[in-house]
């Protein structure tokens, strides 16, 4: 059975199928200290090799120098030996360069090691793009030298591969596990911090809630006194006064409604005809707004443009089918005779009552603070459901980070379990 780094670590053999509980409050302290040991542990294990890597780089650097020293053979041709002579410099600097990158820089542990490492694997990169285009020119007259540095750059790429597997060995799934927890904690974290935003909602609300009922106390208690009475009594009378001016109002509305489709006609009649533009206007005014026209006509507006309506159809001028003719004489005839004066008058007297029941309203002391305590409870009311809505949503937010957390810690443990051999189970104290 292959066992798993923390057995060779303690050297012991565990139990096929043995289960380990771990508190999560101590879990990242364990996960710390197991990849201590096991970075501690690999990085022995590559001591040898690192000795065997700049062993391997310093017979890459010799050779090159002494590759440097050689001349080109006598016997290489002229074509050829140009392009030695031209090659030879820019590999023996190439090779040296690259190898500069780690020279006298050994690693003296785990960390360093893996920058290393990162360093190793561009210098073998570099080497053989330099094997490749300077050192196969370099192959027609220094062919054995060439391969000599071939051959130790290929087991410099070896064993740069065989570091990488002893440095990425064991460590990566505790790696994992440890920024899975710190992913978990960031989580509680914001818990936490929703928590205490929800204790402080609720608290908030508790004092609104007693607010409230101090305002609807203080509420209950002024409707008791005799000035509000006094006061419901007048608001009363007001309400009836209102409901009177409306039906008055409404008579007015009545009155001119059925004569405006006839004033339409007869103001395009009139402005063809060339009317005085102050018919036109006074027309335009009663179509807009003819219960505030009536109201305040005092010249007689509207008599005048019913005496012209008529008198232009009674000479044939404004011309009108003989049905809608009698129709509309009898609506200005009987729009006429009504008493326009007496609506004005009641109109007026109740729109006056209407301002003295408003000014005594006014005038109670009691009024303005019912004002008061119902701007205070209305304030209170939106306090409340602005505090409600944000209650509301920090709710939905922890559930969703609750979830999250739980998906999180699966996901943890699920690594820790791939580990060969170990089934690990976490005891999560929130």
């Amino acid at each position: 059975m292959k066992l798993d780094f923390f057995d060779r670590l303690f050297g012991r053999e565990r139990k096929e199928g043995s289960l380990e509980l771990i508190d999560s409050d101590k879990l990242r302290d364990w996960l710390e200290g197991q990849i201590t040991s096991r970075k501690r542990e690999i990085y022995k294990g590559c001591i040898s090799l690192i000795d065997d890597i700049f062993l391997d780089l310093e017979g890459i650097k010799t050779a090159t120098l002494e590759l440097e020293e050689l001349e080109c053979p006598d016997e290489i041709p002229k074509k050829a030996r140009k392009i030695v002579v031209t090659s030879k410099p820019a590999f023996v600097h190439g090779i040296l360069d690259s190898i500069a990158v780690v020279e006298n820089k050994k690693p003296s542990g785990y960390d360093e090691l893996k920058k290393f490492h990162e360093d190793l694997q561009a210098v073998v990169s570099s080497l053989g793009r330099i094997t490749i285009s300077h050192g196969r020119y370099l192959s027609i007259a220094f062919e054995d030298e060439i391969d000599n540095i071939r051959i130790k750059s290929k087991k410099l790429f070896e064993m740069s591969r065989e570091l990488e597997g002893r440095i990425g060995s064991d460590v990566s799934p505790l790696s994992e596990a440890l920024e899975k927890l710190d992913e978990i904690e960031v989580k509680l974290r914001e818990l936490k911090d929703l928590d205490t935003d929800r204790s402080n909602l609720k608290e908030k609300l508790k004092r609104y809630s007693e607010e409230r009922s101090d305002l609807e106390k203080e509420i209950d208690s002024l409707h008791e006194t005799m000035e509000f009475k006094e006061l419901t009594r007048t608001e009363e009378e007001l309400r009836g006064v209102r409901e009177k001016l409306e039906s008055v109002e409404l008579d007015i509305y009545n009155y001119i409604n059925p004569l405006k489709r006839s004033m339409k006609r007869f103001r395009r009649f009139a402005e063809v005809k060339g009317y005085e533009p102050e018919i036109l206007k006074n027309i335009d005014r009663y179509m807009q707004d003819p219960v505030d026209c009536f109201l305040l006509d005092k010249d007689g507006d509207l008599e005048d443009i019913l005496m012209k309506i008529r008198k232009a159809i009674e000479a044939g001028d404004f011309k009108l089918k003989s049905k809608d003719r009698e129709k509309v004489l009898t609506r200005i005839e009987s729009a006429l005779n009504i008493d326009k004066n007496k609506l004005r008058e009641r109109h007026l007297k109740l729109n006056s009552l209407r301002e003295d029941l408003l000014k005594r309203i006014n005038s109670f002391s009691v009024n303005e603070k019912r004002k008061e305590l119902k701007r205070d409870l209305d304030h209170l009311e939106r306090e409340v459901k602005t505090s409600g809505d944000e209650l509301d949503r920090i709710e939905d937010k922890s559930k969703d980070i609750e979830r999250d957390i739980s998906r999180r810690r699966e996901e943890l443990e699920r690594k820790l379990n791939d580990i060969e051999g170990y089934r690990i189970k976490i005891n999560w104290r929130d």
